[in-house]
């Protein structure tokens, strides 16, 4: 599994990568999950992992690059969400609270890109 990992991490630079680094990018990543499934079966999926698993590769075959992404702003945004979690801790629904998270996301998200279109 550190092995799939070792490999993840090393496709994390500012070097387009060719297709056929794409290619096994891909598959590494596959495969770490899988291992990763199959090792911690009742392991909880992270935002960092989810970013991993569904996010990463698109974002590679649209721009060539992962490693121009930031560390930073999966913290940013993890930070957020932890954060949003406990504002809205107190629904017992869990589909109702992750609707109000979403929500509320949303409209701060709203807000910034209306306040900043409207500077220019």
């Amino acid at each position: 599994m550190m092995k799939h990992l070792g490999s993840i991490m090393s496709y994390s630079s500012t070097q387009k990568l060719t297709s056929a680094q794409q290619l096994d990018f891909s598959l590494t990543v596959k495969s770490f999950l899988i291992e990763l499934r199959t090792t911690y079966p009742d392991m909880t999926v992270t935002p960092k992992l989810h970013i991993l698993a569904s996010h990463v590769m698109p974002f590679i075959e649209k721009f060539g690059v992962w490693g121009k992404t930031s560390e930073q702003s999966i913290e940013h945004f993890h930070r957020l969400l932890a954060r949003l979690e406990r504002q809205f801790g107190q629904v017992s629904d869990i589909i109702t609270r992750y609707k109000c998270i979403l929500l509320s996301h949303n409209l701060v998200n709203l807000r910034h890109d209306t306040l900043f279109k409207s500077r220019f």
